[in-house]
């Protein structure tokens, strides 16, 4: 019997000793890789789709993945791989270099297409399948970064037929793809079934599904994995993962992450055709205001009382687990903790103190709202630290607690001011750093199109 509690699954989770169950809350926008940029499809496509050119385990370095091998030409323009023979989608149809030169002619030809990864193509000149084995990748000048990295590669005899590929979900019936798993299917805030492909060109995995089942708050996860029904829980507090050590058929692992968690502000929204829209605060349009709430946010107290120390202090969006991309410690471009400064910005950008102690300009409030998930233990703790904090400076900080998919639906519509955002990372920073240049913005008012965080442009940046 399914659990009918508020805080259970919807679906009763797989007892199956060959079914690797992970409880998760995360949200799906859909399982279109040519759309999708949130976290949980994101990282489902990893086990559904084999990219070009895969990430090796010992060191992050580029290894074989649908590729078994590749060569770059003298002045680095052209890189032509060598597609492994033999290899078959999920389906029994063979995959051959077309698969990928579809793919990547998508993103490079059809702006929508290019929507979570169109970065990744910019410097693209043109893409060949010169043979069923051979793809050709010239470039409009040379880059670092291997090509053929991050990009999930997609069956033409799939995705060709479609009329309008953009809008496709790619969660009903069985999805073909060709990494070690096949989304078997999906049911929105319940679960998420994969089922293993006997296709893989490394082999069958060794189980023969997974399922991701979903709980409403991580207090409900931990009660599942003690009560045996969940094999696999992320993204404890420091409170329950200290109360899961010792614990009878537990292993409590904390290591260092590839994933940040940050305090977004929405500095105004617009278009890539440079329509505005969202609700944001005006203020927050502002560098200087928003450079003054950086400078009154204590960030070692939030890693010492919040994180317990179960953390590392943050320099950029890249984690200190990639030390050749990690911005230093004594980067002069980083903003310590300073009350009186951040005071004295806000008053020589005009903002006074009023006689409540918040500060106004041109009749304007200086009062912002923080949007926080009510099933985030480590939100709510944070909110509680800024509210003061602010206060301190002259902002009038309101804390409204919701759901984190109603956060996401006002996130990508510009409809805040502030809330807690996060990304994982990946061994080359380019994919991170490439969905916020400006060909990223939105296509549309309603925030759809683009990928780029918090409505980020800036020309210097790209």
């Amino acid at each position: 019997m399914a659990n009918e509690s508020s805080d259970g699954p919807a679906v009763t989770p797989d007892s199956s000793a060959t079914t690797l169950r992970i409880a998760t809350s995360g949200f799906v926008d859909s399982f279109n890789p040519f759309t999708s940029i949130y976290l949980t499809p994101t990282g489902i496509f990893r086990q559904v789709y084999e990219n070009l050119v895969q990430y090796s385990a010992e060191d992050g370095s580029p290894t074989e993945g649908l590729a078994e091998s590749w060569e770059t030409s003298e002045d680095g323009m052209t890189w032509t791989y060598k597609i492994r023979e033999g290899m078959q989608w999920s389906d029994g149809e063979p995959l051959t270099a077309a698969d990928p030169e579809w793919t990547y002619t998508q993103m490079m030809e059809v702006p929508e297409m290019g929507s979570a990864n169109g970065g990744l193509v910019s410097s693209f000149e043109s893409v060949e399948a010169t043979d069923e084995h051979t793809l050709v990748i010239t470039l409009s000048e040379p880059q670092a970064a291997n090509p053929g990295v991050e990009i999930p590669i997609v069956p033409k005899h799939i995705w060709s037929e479609l009329d309008n590929p953009v809008e496709y979900a790619n969660d009903e019936g069985d999805v073909v793809g060709s990494g070690p798993f096949t989304i078997e299917s999906y049911a929105q805030n319940q679960s998420i079934e994969l089922a293993a492909n006997p296709n893989f060109w490394r082999g069958a995995p060794n189980f023969e599904r997974i399922q991701y089942v979903y709980y409403t708050n991580s207090d409900a996860m931990v009660q599942a994995l003690r009560a045996g029904e969940i094999d696999i829980v992320t993204g404890l507090s420091p409170t329950q993962f200290d109360a899961l050590e010792g614990q009878d058929n537990v292993v409590a692992h904390s290591g260092q992450g590839r994933r940040y968690t940050s305090l977004a502000l929405n500095p105004g929204f617009q278009t890539a055709d440079g329509e505005e829209f969202g609700t944001g605060s005006e203020a927050l349009k502002d560098v200087e205001v928003r450079q003054a709430i950086r400078k009154g946010i204590d960030a070692q107290t939030l890693l010492t009382q919040v994180l317990d120390d179960q953390g590392t202090l943050a320099t950029s969006f890249i984690p200190a687990s990639f030390p050749d991309w990690h911005l230093s410690e004594d980067n002069p471009v980083i903003m310590d903790y300073d009350v009186e400064a951040a005071k004295s910005q806000l008053e020589d950008a005009g903002w006074t103190e009023g006689s409540d102690g918040v500060r106004e300009k041109d009749g304007e409030r200086l009062a912002l709202t923080i949007l926080i998930d009510a099933d985030s233990p480590l939100d709510q703790a944070s909110g509680e630290f800024l509210v003061p904090w602010m206060a301190e400076i002259g902002i009038e900080l309101n804390v409204e607690m919701t759901d984190s998919d109603t956060i996401s639906t006002k996130v990508t519509a510009g409809e805040y001011d502030m809330y807690f955002s996060g990304w994982s990372m990946n061994s080359d920073p380019d994919y991170q750093l490439g969905i916020n240049t400006c060909a990223n913005l939105p296509t549309e008012t309603d925030g759809s199109g683009g990928t780029t965080q918090d409505g980020y442009c800036d020309p210097k940046f790209d």
